[in-house]
């Protein structure tokens, strides 16, 4: 660009951006934000880095919405002459995932150690604490053995909640069997999973609108994406009198991949959605907004997710409650025209 007028840009940054970028060609950076408003803080930016840098090349870690989501950027500015002509040139990408897989590493490392470090003494603590129920409840008066009891299973009880976070930990650490993926029937496996919550107050619907429903997968670490999301989904709405969880299960073509398609799955319910918060860190170990939650649940989903090479968003509803979209690419031979 010249004179804060865009010259060219290339296929990919329409990609990365989500946006018709190659319309803008021509017209002011001023302009874009009436033309495309997504593209009016990434204009803002590029245009301030070059004020603040002066003659110097720049370089920027840099957040933006794109697609409703926050991402980061990487961008690089410079000044050059191109052509006998003063341009100012911009190279960029999105290193949300690389940094996110960064995060991803460090926190299984964490969670390894302290699944170790606390599972240990968890046995003995809760053999301890029955030992001592059975030794001493028959020699002591009525009042004192029911008090040492209730303190005894209150000890019990913290354990089996230190085991459970502790198991959480280490399926949150765990790495993929070698040879442990197969071809799983996505229908099925939604069909199992919503059985189970049919004692629930709440409406449960399955529409599936795909041809093909054939992925591979683990089956195991499938099975407890799609319960994750169907507590999840329950949990928000079972409280309202006209609770509902809807899963919409659908087909489309990979985009930027001609003939090659995937399986689209959007978990809804009608609760209260989520925050900007939770919608910007939902992934991260440790962010719940559950009373007794762990906070790895969907930290576990996303991983399990990432290592079956498939996507996961969260967004709210415009009539209100949430939706979660889980996105995998379809068995080649599961592939159908749309």
């Amino acid at each position: 660009m010249n004179r804060n007028v865009l010259r060219v840009a290339n296929a990919a940054a329409a990609v990365i951006l989500q946006a018709r970028i190659d319309e803008r060609v021509g017209e002011p950076l001023t302009h874009w934000s009436q033309a495309e408003p997504s593209l009016a803080n990434f204009a803002d930016i590029v245009s301030r880095n070059f004020a603040q840098a002066g003659a110097d090349d720049w370089q920027r870690e840099q957040e933006l919405m794109i697609g409703g989501n926050a991402r980061t950027f990487i961008l690089r500015g410079a000044r050059r002459v191109v052509a006998d002509v003063a341009a100012r040139i911009v190279v960029f990408d999105d290193i949300t995932e690389v940094l996110q897989a960064q995060r991803d590493t460090a926190w299984a490392e964490v969670a390894r150690r302290l699944a170790h470090e606390i599972k240990n003494p968890l046995t003995p603590i809760q053999l301890s604490a029955e030992r001592l129920e059975m030794k001493l409840v028959p020699r002591l008066a009525d009042g004192d053995a029911e008090a040492l009891r209730r303190s005894t299973q209150t000890i019990v009880n913290q354990v089996t909640a230190m085991k459970n976070m502790v198991n959480d930990f280490a399926i949150y650490a765990r790495k993929p069997r070698p040879g442990s993926l197969q071809a799983i029937d996505v229908e099925a496996l939604l069909k199992e999973t919503l059985e189970l919550y049919a004692s629930y107050p709440v409406k449960l619907s399955l529409n599936w609108h795909a041809s093909a429903r054939m992925i591979r997968g683990e089956a195991t670490r499938l099975r407890q994406v799609v319960h994750n999301l169907m507590q999840n989904a329950v949990d928000a709405c079972v409280d309202r009198a006209d609770g509902q969880v809807t899963v919409d299960v659908a087909e489309r073509e990979t985009a930027g991949h001609p003939g090659e398609h995937e399986l689209v799955l959007r978990f809804c319910d009608n609760g209260g959605g989520f925050s900007d918060t939770v919608k910007q860190r939902a992934f991260e170990p440790y962010v719940t907004t559950k009373p007794k939650g762990t906070g790895l649940g969907l930290a576990i989903v996303k991983k399990i997710i990432d290592e079956h090479k498939g996507r996961i968003t969260l967004d709210n509803l415009g009539q209100g409650g949430a939706v979660v979209t889980v996105v995998f690419p379809l068995l080649a031979e599961e592939k159908t025209d749309t």
